[in-house]
């Protein structure tokens, strides 16, 4: 909330509601001085009083709804009960003023209402309140609850809530950050009576971080401007450039630029020119297109998860590092590991989700203990690729600039994990909601993550023809997974019972775009908005808007598709292929790379 907002909350916090009670007061005394003085004729007066009363009251709370404007006002009239009671003490003022109660029974009538205004207010403004943001993120609403605490309190102590407003700060840190279960060890270690190779020694103990530096490491030095190479392939670079950099990118039409090279290895090299990679680190061409060339033939011939979905990601990262602008407030260092860990992000996947593993107590569950199986074997595979003898991309890189670039490719890739999915994403609002400081390492590392995650669902804020095929190849991979489910007599997983029919595939799609990516893309675009306007950069706010308008027209698409499929209409309009004689195989997939020229 602005800074002005907050003055306005803390003067009637502190001071209107005082003067308020003491005009009662006054009222109150007032009416007992008359009742004392047993003075008769004051009709008049009375009415006068009574309708003082009722304004003051009704004043207070009138100022208080329009400092949360209409948000407060739901959630005074949610509290029905409480509200009934006001209205019922504010009516018995006037019904007073026109009968011949006892002024005991106005006092008590006022301080009624008194109390349930007071509560009210305190249950609509502590409370989380805010009830018109029922879509917002849990970390969210508890941020905003515990700050419009923080406001009530001032820069003093609450004495009837025993609170200090460095407390709440406290709270709002710790939720904020990512140390809410750091361990206690961390103020002892900072004793300055510890001696510094024991001190060391501790860190490394209660972390998981291996050896401590006893030395500030250097600064990683900006990313250069980019650099365009043509020493590679050069009759496709100026296709690339256009094709690059479009956000209606389809991977699937790559492959008609080059006969020699697949979409993957063509796309990736274009980026690490294009991007300054191969310049900035002495990644030599023919070093660059041999690991390229082994990442891609690591992948396997699934129907979605495959090199061409990698080679997709890849192109949303680099078009937010050019076209969005984030090229300028990220290290050289800290984009070479985005977009090799966007590279490697599904390298070596199976055909099925972490789900079947765990079900078929596959070696891979077994190797990895059924936690994040799959992004954990695509980033170890990746990592063991990039430092290969034979195509070592990091070969010219530091020990610490390659420590910096494994744990973020770590953080990246594990993060692509579904299972992480609603808490990243809440973390990510949370962190939005205090504000991002790109000067900090690990507000970068937070939003590079964010990029890797949004990247690896984008192809549904694709144009439809383009988010169409990758719906209808990502059912193809889940049906498949279904048929081998039915031949190991295991429950089919939801959604990939091919015997749903093609119905499923628009239901299904529908589904996760509304339910999944939305919600997703809804926290970064507010970023890219947020970005645009704290760094500078119109065009990431336009691009946040294209995307959602892009998923909301995709639903409505997907919505029209599903309905005509069950009126019975149409059915071609989904391509999906024929399964075979002998469906639910347990083969698997084979290696791509097929028909490309190896490089030697």
């Amino acid at each position: 909330m602005n800074e002005s907002k907050v003055l306005v909350r803390k003067a009637i916090n502190s001071e209107i509601w005082n003067i308020l009670v003491a005009l009662a007061i006054i009222v109150n005394m007032v009416f007992w001085f008359l009742d004392l003085c047993a003075v008769q004729d004051i009709e008049h007066l009375e009415i006068l009083m009574d309708v003082i009363v009722f304004l003051v009251f009704f004043v207070d709370v009138a100022m208080r709804i329009s400092v949360s404007k209409v948000n407060t006002f739901f959630a005074l009239s949610n509290n029905r009960t409480s509200l009934v009671i006001a209205i019922v003490s504010f009516a018995s003022l006037i019904v007073h003023a026109r009968s011949d109660s006892s002024r005991l029974d106005l006092i008590q009538g006022l301080q009624i209402g008194a109390m349930t205004i007071r509560l009210m207010w305190v249950s609509a403004i502590i409370s989380p309140a805010f009830s018109s943001q029922e879509q917002e993120p849990h970390a969210v609403r508890c941020l905003r609850t515990l700050e419009t605490l923080r406001d009530r309190l001032g820069s003093g102590f609450d004495t009837e809530l025993g609170l200090r407003v460095e407390d709440v700060n406290f709270v709002i840190e710790a939720i904020n950050g990512d140390n809410l279960y750091s361990n206690r060890f961390d103020k002892a270690i900072q004793d300055p009576n510890l001696d510094v190779d024991q001190g060391n020694f501790l860190r490394a103990v209660f972390s998981d971080s291996g050896a401590v530096q006893t030395k500030e490491p250097k600064k990683d030095s900006q990313r250069p401007s980019i650099v365009f190479n043509q020493s590679v392939d050069s009759p496709y670079q100026d296709k690339l450039i256009e094709v690059a950099t479009d956000w209606d990118f389809d991977a699937f039409t790559v492959h008609k630029l080059s006969e020699t090279l697949p979409p993957l290895v063509l796309v990736g090299h274009h980026v690490f020119t294009q991007l300054g990679l191969s310049l900035s680190f002495g990644i030599e061409d023919k070093v660059l297109l041999k690991w390229l060339s082994a990442v891609n033939e690591a992948y396997l011939d699934n129907p979605y998860h495959n090199s061409t979905h990698a080679c997709d990601i890849l192109q949303i990262v680099f078009f937010h590092f050019t076209k969005c602008g984030f090229g300028s407030e990220f290290s050289a260092l800290e984009v070479l590991a985005c977009v090799v860990a966007a590279i490697v992000h599904d390298m070596g996947h199976v055909g099925v989700t972490n789900g079947f593993l765990k079900m078929t107590f596959h070696e891979l569950a077994i190797r990895y203990n059924d936690a994040g199986i799959l992004e954990n074997m695509h980033v170890s595979e990746g990592w063991m690729a990039c430092t290969n003898p034979r195509h070592n991309i990091f070969e010219n890189l530091t020990v610490e600039q390659r420590r910096v670039v494994r744990e973020l490719m770590i953080a990246m890739v594990l993060d692509t994990d579904m299972a992480r999915h609603s808490k990243i994403t809440e973390q990510f609002a949370a962190k939005l909601h205090q504000g991002f400081n790109l000067t900090q390492a690990e507000d970068r590392k937070i939003v590079l993550s964010m990029l890797l995650h949004c990247a690896d669902l984008g192809n549904g804020v694709r144009n439809f023809d383009i988010a169409k095929k990758w719906g209808e190849k990502v059912m193809e991979e889940f049906f498949n997974q279904g048929d081998r489910e039915k031949e190991l007599s295991l429950p089919v997983t939801a959604n990939m019972d091919r015997d749903g029919g093609i119905v499923l595939v628009a239901k299904c799609q529908m589904t996760f775009l509304n339910y999944v990516v939305s919600p997703l893309y809804k926290e970064w675009c507010d970023f890219l908005r947020y970005f645009a306007d704290k760094y500078s950069f119109p065009p990431a706010a336009k691009y946040g808007d294209q995307f959602q308008l892009n998923i909301k027209k995709n639903i409505e698409t997907w919505d029209s598709i599903h309905k005509e499929l069950l009126a019975g209409k149409d059915k071609n309009i989904i391509n999906m292929p024929v399964p075979s004689a002998n469906k639910g195989t347990t083969k698997a997939p084979q290696r791509n790379g097929a028909g490309y020229q190896q490089i030697p």
